[in-house]
């Protein structure tokens, strides 16, 4: 039986992680995600890999946190990040406006399998870098009220770390585990928050795994 959770409850595990509740305020005019990638990250002094775009944000995520030797990689936000339209979703229910297309949501379903992979056997599809919020906020996570992966969320499964980061006008749905952020997180979790504009749906009524 699907039960519609508030994400207050859903993160009830960590809200001694999060700190600031402050709900944030949308931009009325903003660029969507086109549902690609884009690699062409620039590097602060500091080693983080800077993320200005959806595009970006959807190529960090699908490298898990790592480069091609297996080395740990931190990213960095220095905007508010949209992957949707706002306005075209009821955000308590997942229902999209008629004649809006949804942002392709390729990113989402490939680490979502990738986790569920990871819950069944332990090996790949975890995240392992490292996000930096910076104080911005990820507006308009989707996930289809169909969807029936185990896990899901911003990222869906993390060993590393997000920090500093708001998610705030969102939809997610897990067939097992449902969380806003990650429905299966083992590392550190700070200064982040997900705001009253967000629905969590879990339809077999697991809350997302915490340490």
């Amino acid at each position: 039986m699907k039960k519609i959770i508030s994400v207050f409850l859903a993160f009830a595990l960590v809200l001694s992680c999060i700190t600031g509740m402050v709900f944030a305020k949308p931009e009325a005019d903003n660029s969507v995600w086109n549902g690609g990638y884009d690699s062409d990250l620039q590097i602060d002094s500091s080693g983080n890999y800077l993320i200005s775009s959806a595009e970006e944000l959807a190529y960090a995520v699908s490298t898990f946190g790592l480069d091609n030797n297996g080395n740990k990689l931190k990213f960095k936000l220095t905007s508010d990040i949209y992957l949707n339209d706002i306005t075209a979703i009821d955000w308590t229910n997942g229902t999209v406006r008629e004649g809006y297309n949804i942002t392709p949501n390729s990113w989402f379903a490939g680490t979502t399998a990738a986790a569920s992979t990871y819950l069944a056997d332990g090996k790949s599809g975890i995240f392992k870098g490292s996000l930096d919020g910076n104080g911005y906020t990820v507006f308009g996570l989707w996930y289809s009220p169909d969807m029936t992966d185990t896990a899901s969320g911003l990222i869906p499964a993390v060993d590393g770390t997000v920090k500093n980061i708001t998610l705030s006008h969102s939809y997610v749905v897990g067939g097992v585990y449902a969380g806003a952020l990650s429905s299966y997180f083992k590392g550190e979790l700070s200064g982040s928050n997900v705001d009253e504009t967000v629905t969590v749906v879990v339809k077999n009524n697991i809350l997302p795994l915490m340490p």
